[in-house]
This record gives structure tokens, C-alpha cells and sequence, in this order.
């Protein structure tokens, strides 16, 4: 965690700007190693050009290359992800921790992981699985990157109704726990928009990025953006941070 920000809260990462080549935002790899390929190839991702890649987390599960996403990305000096729902279901199986997490428990808490894609970790042996566990343990909740265009913040799923401060949530997420939850399984901001409700805008950053639900196409909500289009289309979304202000100010 090299530009770890130490004023900050330790599940929160900061990014200084990038002074040699471009910043692009994915989200929800899962495992597929294809679909990342193509990802990368359609925007002319060049690493030693110093490119970089921010992921909003979901690096595993559902797909066949979680071992390979892993073993590569997270050795790439120019990538970065934070946690989503599925590292952390990775993290309580391993933990043995039986959390309930609604209908993706399927009646079986003790197996969630297992049942929402990670069947790969099962057949692992203890040593692999030993270091998936510390490579996803290392890994931020949030993360925040200075860009040409502004600073634009990662969480996986959202930043609550009701949270309208940047600073005050990564703070109060570092001591509750139901914040975290609600920061990589909640889909109610995006419910309410598409409900037609009015959502504030988050200050104190100037673009969130987000992935975990499912959309057609990047949706833009005050100065949030979701982008999982993974399972919808068939392909990433990949966006430079150029995109990402051009979509919300739309």
C-alpha cells in the first residue's frame, strides 16, 4: 500500500495523480480473465506506458481464472482494487464465519461463498488458499485517486442513502459495521433513482464509482456512477477518468 494516505482510515486508500499515462476504472472482473483481455484491448491499455486500472472489487468468483486474476493483476504496479461482497464472503468462509446474507444464502449459510460462484476456492489447496486469503485481506474497502479531471472515490456497491459526506462515511465505516455491509451489498441508491426519487450528491469528492448491480449500461446518479455491465452484456465496462466526469456531467 505504497500511497496509503497514514491521516486517513486504514481500510481507506488514497492515490496520488497520475504524472505519466492514463487512469481507467473496471468493475467486477469475477474471475473471468477473456472478458478483462478484451476489456483492456478495446481502450489500448499500455502498463509500461504507465497506464493504470482501478477495480471496484468482485476481482473473483463465477468465472474459471480466479487463481490467474489474482496471480497477475494483483502484482500489476500500475493496478488497484478494493473489497467487494464477494472478497468478503471469501474472507468469512475461510474464517468460518456463517454471516447471512439474505437471499444470497439460499437457506445455507454455512456454503454461501460456495454457492455464489466460489467453488473454486473449495477445490484449492490449504497453501493457495492460505494466500488468496492474505492477498484479499490486504485489500481496501475504499480508495480515492487524484485525476486531471477531479478525485474520484471507490466503493463497491454504494454510498448510502442518508451519507452525503465523503469524509464522515470513510470515517464511520472504519467503526460500523452495518455501514460496511451496506457499503458492499446495498442497492438502494440506485432503487431510488430508478424509482425517480431525488439523491443528493455526495460531497467532499467529486466522482464515486461503483459496481455490484447490475445495468445495461454506466448509470449516473448525481456524482455516483455505476458500472457492472459484466453479466448484462457480456462485457466490462472500462472507463478513463476523462469518461467517468464526461458521464455524470452529462
Amino acid at each position: 500500500m505504497n500511497n496509503l494516505d497514514q491521516q486517513r482510515p486504514t481500510h481507506h486508500l488514497v492515490v496520488g495523480r497520475n504524472r505519466l499515462g492514463r487512469d481507467f476504472f473496471i468493475s467486477d472482473i469475477h474471475g473471468h480473465k477473456p472478458k478483462f483481455e478484451r476489456a483492456l484491448a478495446r481502450v489500448g491499455f499500455n502498463l509500461e506506458a504507465g497506464d493504470r486500472l482501478f477495480c471496484v472489487g468482485d476481482l473473483v468468483d463465477r468465472g474459471s481464472d480466479n487463481l490467474q486474476i489474482l496471480g497477475k493483476q494483483l502484482h500489476w504496479p500500475g493496478f488497484y482494487s478494493i473489497k467487494g461482497n464477494h472478497e468478503l464472503m471469501l474472507l468469512d468462509q475461510f474464517d468460518q464465519q456463517p454471516l447471512n446474507y439474505g437471499i444470497y444464502s439460499y437457506g445455507g449459510m454455512r456454503n454461501t461463498h460456495t454457492l455464489n460462484g466460489g467453488r473454486w476456492f473449495e477445490k484449492c489447496r490449504q497453501p493457495t488458499r492460505e494466500r488468496v486469503v492474505q492477498q484479499i485481506s490486504q485489500l481496501p474497502l475504499t480508495l480515492e485517486v487524484d485525476t486531471a479531471y477531479g478525485r474520484i472515490g471507490l466503493v463497491h456497491a454504494e454510498v448510502p442513502l442518508g451519507q452525503t459526506d465523503w469524509s464522515a462515511f470513510l470515517h464511520q465505516l472504519g467503526r460500523d459495521g452495518k455501514l460496511v455491509e451496506q457499503a458492499v451489498w446495498g442497492r438502494d441508491v440506485l432503487y431510488a433513482h430508478q424509482a425517480h426519487k431525488p439523491i443528493a450528491a455526495v460531497t467532499g469528492i467529486d466522482a464515486i464509482i461503483h459496481g455490484h448491480t447490475l445495468v445495461c449500461k454506466p448509470v449516473a446518479v448525481a456524482n455516483r456512477l455505476y458500472i457492472d455491465t459484466g453479466l448484462e452484456t457480456g462485457d466490462l465496462s472500462i472507463l478513463s477518468a476523462q469518461a467517468v466526469f464526461q458521464l455524470i456531467h452529462a
